[in-house]
């Protein structure tokens, strides 16, 4: 995504049966790059939002102007398959020392999809 003349590459770490499988940030001038890694990486981790493989998804805004991240957990502690989905709000902080804006997410505010019976 090109925000204010920067380009924002969101993107996931280490393998999806990884408990440690995460999301991460990086900016560049180019989208062809090169691309910097931000040091408050990786932003969705387990220890974020408290489930295990947290990681792949896509960014959107929601109806309500909220950026949300959703993303796929491990079924439970024990097993990876079948992925669980997942959604939770994004902080965007604009740093005038860097230049580029800063991405965190309320690990606390996590939402739950419900499938809704017909």
């Amino acid at each position: 995504m090109k925000l204010k003349n920067k380009y924002y590459l969101f993107y996931s770490a280490n393998h999806f049966m990884n408990i440690d499988y995460s999301v991460g940030y990086a900016v560049a001038d180019s989208p062809y790059g090169p691309w910097e890694k931000q040091k408050n990486n990786p932003i969705i981790h387990r220890s974020i939002v408290g489930e295990n493989g947290a990681g792949h998804g896509d960014l959107f805004e929601g109806l309500d102007g909220q950026l949300y991240y959703t993303y796929h957990i491990h079924v439970d502690e024990n097993n990876v398959r079948p992925r669980r989905t997942r959604i939770v709000p994004v902080t965007k902080q604009w740093n005038p020392q860097t230049g580029i804006y800063e991405f965190s997410v309320k690990g606390n505010e996590v939402i739950v999809p419900v499938i809704a019976e017909k």
